[in-house]
């Protein structure tokens, strides 16, 4: 690659590097000096950011910072871009209540979920009370040909307890 674009691959491969070593600072160290040499982060450098937030103390915060500098940016999220920050949505009680707004914005942008980004994102809305959403969202994946599971069936059942009365009283 040549120009701009070998400047932008060249910036996200250091990125990434210092973030599976673990080196969060100097991946942050390494975006700020690509933004100050004038080389636009592009979807591949957030989403390498939004993947280390997962290891880190504060996931969710993390993550809404870069999402939000991401957007802000004129960045648009794409699917990995969702699925990365559904999964830290889901991992922790304190946030399953943002679960509703990130799906509603998903749709809108005609973003499709995987797999475990699906799992997060109905265990975040089946705790944040909402049934219905979640099992509408699994539908969804499963009517657009994703892999049925036994662990989004599980956590779907587990928040209708009159599926569970019905089927086990």
């Amino acid at each position: 690659a040549s120009g701009l674009a070998g400047r932008v691959f060249a910036y996200n491969a250091m990125i990434s590097v210092c973030c599976r070593a673990k080196e969060w600072r100097l991946a942050e160290e390494v975006f700020n000096r690509m933004v100050l040499a004038g080389v636009q982060p592009d979807a591949t450098t957030y989403n390498t950011l939004l993947s280390t937030c997962k290891q880190q103390t504060n996931p969710w915060e993390r993550a809404s910072e870069v999402f939000a500098r991401m957007k802000s940016d004129g960045v648009l999220p794409n699917h990995f871009t969702y699925s990365t920050i559904m999964q830290i949505c889901g991992d922790d009680e304190k946030t399953w209540k943002y679960a509703p707004d990130l799906v509603a914005e998903m749709k809108a942008a005609g973003v499709q979920l995987d797999g475990p980004a699906i799992t997060s994102a109905t265990r975040a809305l089946v705790h944040n009370g909402d049934v219905e959403a979640a099992t509408s969202l699994y539908e969804e994946y499963v009517a657009g040909g994703g892999e049925p599971n036994i662990i989004n069936l599980t956590v779907l059942m587990a928040g209708n307890h009159a599926v569970l009365q019905l089927l086990f009283f």
